[in-house]
């Protein structure tokens, strides 16, 4: 048996920004609509509404309840911008987790982005980090015109 001490932490697989999301009522799959890397405004501050979806793997052991927390964070100062958490029950009769199952965790964001920059999302399994991925957001401008500071 595994001392749950020496165990490898879980890992946030893959982490995906997307417009929208909808899941299945029969199957409980997953489709992500309006996959992004980036976001544009032509003025800050900027108000954001979207979904961050974490593929979390490497778990062990029973289905015990699983807490997933997402920050938005300004990469170069680590200011937190907004933060998301879902915690995950399992039926009673769940079969133990193998290393190589995926646990699909979307988690609705909502951002007040206050200037252009990078920014990183970090995704927690149980307050340990599990991954991180880079999100950009640029000032839109229009040819010859700077950005300003309000929102239009």
């Amino acid at each position: 048996m595994i001392d749950p001490a020496m165990q490898e932490p879980a890992v946030a697989s893959a982490i995906i920004f997307s417009d929208g999301m909808i899941r299945e009522q029969f199957t409980a799959k997953i489709s992500l609509i309006g996959i992004f890397d980036r976001l544009s405004s032509p003025g800050f501050p900027f108000l954001a509404k979207f979904f961050v979806t974490a593929f979390i793997t490497n778990l062990r052991g029973s289905r015990k309840p699983l807490s997933v927390t997402l920050r938005l964070e300004k990469e170069d100062s680590g200011h937190v911008v907004c933060s998301s958490s879902a915690k995950l029950q399992f039926g009673e009769k769940s079969p133990n987790f193998d290393p190589s199952d995926v646990v699909q965790v979307p988690m609705p964001t909502v951002a007040n982005f206050a200037e252009p920059g990078p920014y990183t999302a970090v995704i927690l399994v149980d307050n340990e980090e599990a991954g991180k991925a880079a999100l950009r957001v640029d000032a839109l401008t229009v040819a010859g015109q700077r950005p300003t500071k309000e929102t239009p």
